[in-house]
């Protein structure tokens, strides 16, 4: 168990390349499986994958590296750009948490209001 501050420290941490190998971050950032458009909950046509870690997303400001998920009516979810060096950690109590999340994201990396 953690709360979002704490877990914000991990992600900054992973986000400044900081502490783990060349070699394990490149392990992060290269997807290991291509998503088809089907598989993809958005933006479809946007090259997407999961790593070894985390879901990867090739968008034209950058690549987007995150994970998340829910039980029920709590959603949480962490994503970055790492040559942007931007990101956030939302933890949400509320079954709706991602319907939030995907504006935020479209704001903070997209730029779409």
């Amino acid at each position: 168990m953690t709360e979002a501050s704490d877990f914000g420290n991990f992600v900054v941490g992973l986000m400044n390349e900081k502490y783990l190998t060349k070699k394990t971050y490149k392990t992060i950032y290269e997807p290991y499986t291509i998503l088809k458009p089907e598989q993809k909950l958005y933006d479809p046509e946007l090259p997407q994958g999961i790593s070894n870690v985390f879901f990867v997303q090739e968008t034209p400001q950058g690549k987007i590296i995150a994970h998340g998920g829910n039980n029920g009516d709590f959603d949480c979810k962490y994503a970055y750009m790492p040559e942007r060096k931007i990101g956030y950690v939302i933890f949400t109590n509320s079954n709706l948490g991602d319907e939030f999340i995907r504006f935020l994201e479209l704001y903070l990396f997209r730029g779409i209001s």
